[in-house]
């Protein structure tokens, strides 16, 4: 199972981030969640350590990923591969916050900045 991100150069200057930046603060989530780097070049590949937590290892970086403004706005692509399938995760979340289905999201980030 791996998670797969892209990023749009132009979106990350807009928003006034680096490349770099952004790449080792997504490295540094997944690492300290438990989760290994299989590739930084162009492509962000992140992956389980073949333990029984992996999947929800995934899950909650999923919620955090998800719950981060700068990413979703920044984010080219997010694809999560599992058992031979795989979801676009980043399509799937722009869906449901159009529709209103994600407000979990507002009371995550208030507790993320109470601490």
């Amino acid at each position: 199972m791996t998670m797969e991100i892209t990023f749009d150069n132009e979106k990350v200057a807009i928003a006034g981030y680096t490349m770099e930046s952004i790449y080792e603060a997504i490295k540094d989530n997944f690492i300290k969640n438990g989760l290994k780097c299989l590739s930084d070049e162009e492509t962000l590949i992140f992956g389980g350590l073949g333990d029984r937590q992996d999947y929800g290892k995934m899950i909650i970086m999923m919620s955090l990923l998800t719950s981060q403004d700068w990413f979703l706005d920044t984010a080219s692509s997010w694809i999560f591969r599992y058992n031979g399938g795989y979801e676009d995760v980043l399509r799937q979340v722009k869906e449901k916050l159009a529709r209103g289905e994600l407000s979990w999201r507002n009371q995550w980030n208030k507790k993320a900045a109470s601490y």
